[in-house]
């Protein structure tokens, strides 16, 4: 399991900030990017635990996202969706934003 700090992430990936993105929609549009690989590897859950909006780089993170779930999927074997799952949690932590993975 794998906790993301998107306030430090966010400080990171400064040159393009839009204001108030939420969390959970920038998840959905990497997980839509990468469905195809998932879905012969794993199940897909997201799960949305009241996190915060965020001020991001929307692209940047959604590329730090989608690499993040094409390793996860990439480190299962195919053909064994059944028995495994990859979710992503976004939840509120000391009042900022939080991914798990």
């Amino acid at each position: 399991m794998r906790v993301l700090n998107l306030h430090a992430l966010s400080l990171a990936l400064r040159p393009v900030v839009t204001a108030g993105d939420e969390v959970t929609l920038l998840v959905t549009k990497a997980a839509a990017l990468v469905m195809n690989e998932v879905r012969h590897r794993a199940r897909f859950e997201q799960r949305d635990e009241g996190a915060p909006p965020v001020h991001v780089d929307e692209g940047g993170l959604v590329q730090l996202l989608v690499g993040v779930l094409l390793n996860a999927a990439q480190a299962i074997p195919a053909g064994s969706e059944a028995g495994n799952e990859i979710r992503v949690v976004t939840r509120s932590q000391d009042g900022q934003a939080a991914l798990e993975v």
